[in-house]
């Protein structure tokens, strides 16, 4: 069987490394991975992916409007795969080939991914209306989420056909770096960026529009006003860095130490009560599951897919939209000693819950479903 993505996330290298290993060593299924690499010049976040098991191929891109339609020369390496899956996308133009070669019979296609654009409005205008068309025209779904698959359902995808993965990361280099970590390590970066507080939330992520900064500092003074000792650690790097910068000349509080990667993240996080993410939630969940430090948010439309981990009050707080209430929110929980043992514990056990080899399990048996229809 074969797997083509349009790029190889790092974050992908853990899973597509132990899909292999599943599928070879205990189902004997031989698993081809076809990739290719990012349109030149944007800020690359791929890998490239060397295995006896991979195929690197030259993506073509072409520019129309704000889209990169992308194609994927591959038509010969997937020749005589018993299932090809594919990431549901509109601007990869191999999946319309695909289709027609499977609406006569030539081959198994599956889709991979979300069902509809999370970042869009719901509607999402032309777009989306185009992948509702295409959403049902595959042998089989690899769901990121629960809420995926409800998704699917009702545009009339049969949930026989839907095996939910349930998307996860490799977390383990977090969590040995959290168990080595020592206390006169994190003594020493307290006092290093002047912290004197317990009351410390974290903010790790881009640093964009998007992720809403205005807003995370906009709560942070109302919280401040509120609790007189609260200070912010903002790690993380992009085009809206400056804004941070200067939002902190005028803020002892805020605390911006620039990008910080893989397990050098941890102290950093470890300096927190809690996560700060008012804007759209991903992958980010799970590092907070990990080391045990909840997430809070706020109640958008544009979270990405993973947020359907978040149960509010168990392992995380998801508030309303406006500052007022995430602020409010933050407070109490700081005066709450029984709420921040509660989601701590909560973020552990859902860290046992959403992990690489229960995704690697998910997606082998959904493989091994479809090519037995």
């Amino acid at each position: 069987m074969v797997i083509v993505q349009r790029v190889v996330p790092h974050y992908r290298v853990a899973f597509l490394d132990g899909l292999h290993d599943r599928l070879w060593r205990s189902l004997g299924v031989e698993l081809v991975i076809i990739y290719g690499q990012e349109r030149a010049g944007t800020v690359p976040r791929s890998e490239v992916y060397e295995r006896p098991w991979s195929v690197r191929i030259v993506n073509r891109y072409l520019r129309v409007g704000e889209t990169d339609l992308t194609w994927q020369p591959c038509l010969s390496w997937r020749a005589g795969a018993d299932l090809v899956v594919v990431e549901q996308a509109n601007r990869l133009l191999l999946n319309y080939l695909l289709i027609a070669r499977r609406s006569v019979g030539l081959g198994r296609l599956a889709f991979w991914g979300h069902g509809r654009n999370l970042q869009r409005a719901v509607g999402g205008g032309f777009r989306e209306t185009w992948k509702r068309l295409t959403v049902a025209n595959v042998d089989w779904w690899f769901a990121y989420t629960e809420h995926t698959r409800q998704y699917l359902r009702g545009v009339g995808v049969p949930s026989a056909r839907i095996t939910v993965v349930n998307n996860a990361i490799d977390t383990a280099e977090l969590s040995q770096a959290a168990v080595s970590l020592q206390d006169r390590e994190l003594y020493a970066l307290r006092t290093g960026l002047g912290i004197r507080s317990e009351r410390v939330g974290v903010y790790c992520g881009g640093i964009y529009p998007g992720k809403r900064l205005d807003f995370l500092i906009e709560a942070g003074d109302r919280i401040r006003s509120d609790l007189g000792d609260f200070e912010l650690v903002v790690v993380g790097d992009g085009p809206s860095a400056s804004f941070i910068v200067d939002a902190s000349v005028s803020r002892s509080w805020l605390h911006y130490v620039g990008a910080r990667f893989g397990r050098d993240r941890v102290p950093y996080l470890q300096l927190g009560k809690l996560m700060m993410m008012p804007g759209p939630v991903g992958l980010v969940i799970l590092d907070c599951f990990a080391l045990g430090i909840p997430l809070f948010t706020t109640d958008l439309a544009t979270h990405g897919p993973e947020i359907a981990y978040l149960q509010a009050g168990i392992n995380g707080v998801m508030t309303a939209n406006n500052t007022r209430a995430y602020a409010d929110a933050v407070v109490a929980y700081f005066g709450d000693p029984d709420q921040q043992a509660a989601l701590a514990g909560g973020c552990l056990e859902s860290a046992r819950r959403y992990t690489l080899e229960g995704m690697v399990d998910r997606f082998a048996d959904g493989i091994m479903r479809c090519l037995a229809t």
